[in-house]
């Protein structure tokens, strides 16, 4: 007598429905997956531009500040070009912990220039025994990367203050007392293939209207960041 086969095994039918339920849930998968990849690699974008607005702003303030300081009252301190694209200011003060003040700027630091360099925010100094920032090609530190502009706005001590019309020039330097910055940063130099796409055709303007990048005739994908902030320069105007 011969004995009933109980093994058992899956038909071509079964088989091909089993392939057919994993290759949607394996294409569910992949998908979630390159959501989260745009979704993550976007973010990173985004806190790579923040950061670098965040530390330019901060330097930006920081020299500002000391703009003019002049404690002896014998140093030639304040604001030498203030157009609207380009600060150069100095002070005595050297950053040292001696003799910081000593009656001049010809030390190492103490005439600081701010502008914009092939979408590089730069912060240029001057070397010890001269007053010119742009001599040394040394000192010289890229604050910020991918900055489509950057703008001053010189505003007078009066409540409220007054615009002065730039660039300032003359006695009118003297009577600057804050500057308002305004900075625009975009995500990248290039394109994110995987990042999550976006089109940008903004018209980008500082506090009084004055245009600082047209994108509404020419947008692009990039991602940007405006910010600005009033800075008061607590050793003009006095």
């Amino acid at each position: 007598m011969q004995k009933p086969n109980t093994e058992q095994g899956f038909s071509l039918i079964e088989l091909m429905i089993a392939m057919a339920i994993s290759g949607v849930v394996l294409t569910g998968v992949y998908a979630s997956y390159q959501d989260q990849l745009r979704t993550s690699l976007t973010q990173e974008r985004i806190v790579d531009m923040n950061q670098n607005l965040r530390s330019a702003m901060v330097s930006i303030e920081r020299d500002l500040r000391m703009a003019g300081a002049n404690p002896t009252g014998d140093a030639d301190a304040g604001i030498a070009t203030a157009t609207a694209s380009v600060l150069e200011f100095s002070m005595d003060d050297d950053g040292s912990d001696v003799n910081w003040a000593d009656g001049d700027t010809t030390d190492e630091g103490e005439v600081i220039r701010f502008d914009l360099d092939s979408g590089n925010l730069r912060r240029r100094f001057n070397a010890a025994g001269d007053t010119d920032p742009t001599l040394v090609p040394a000192n010289t530190d890229h604050l910020s990367r991918n900055i489509d502009a950057l703008n001053f706005v010189y505003l007078d001590g009066a409540d409220p203050p007054n615009v002065l019309a730039s660039p300032v020039t003359g006695s009118a330097l003297e009577d600057i007392s804050s500057v308002q910055v305004t900075i625009v940063a975009r995500d990248g130099s290039t394109l994110a293939p995987m990042a999550r796409t976006h089109t940008d055709n903004n018209i980008y303007t500082n506090q009084q209207g004055d245009v600082l990048l047209d994108l509404s005739g020419a947008p692009d994908r990039f991602r940007r960041r405006m910010v600005t902030t009033t800075i008061k320069c607590r050793n003009l105007g006095l």
